[in-house]
């Protein structure tokens, strides 16, 4: 998976994390996937975008925040079109 990240990396493309299905409301969890993925890339990590859309408003951005992101592309709801 390094060679593959490294490969992204180098043709000037951001990686960024995809939340686990639980990590939308789990500092603890989230800030370990965020860890990992950073020690894959040997850099950090700024936009994440969470899985299945899971997201608690305001608690998930305070999360993100609080864990150095910088953006976050989960927009819009799981269970109906829109923001």
């Amino acid at each position: 998976m390094r060679d593959e990240l490294e490969y992204i990396v180098g043709l000037g493309c951001e990686v960024g994390l995809h939340g686990g299905y639980y990590s939308y409301n789990d500092p603890k969890t989230l800030r370990e996937e965020k860890i990992r993925l950073e020690r894959a890339l040997g850099k950090t990590v700024i936009g994440i975008r969470m899985h299945y859309l899971r997201f608690n408003v305001p608690d998930t951005w305070r999360l993100l925040a609080d864990l150095g992101f910088k953006y976050d592309t989960t927009f819009g709801y799981p269970d109906m079109p829109g923001f």
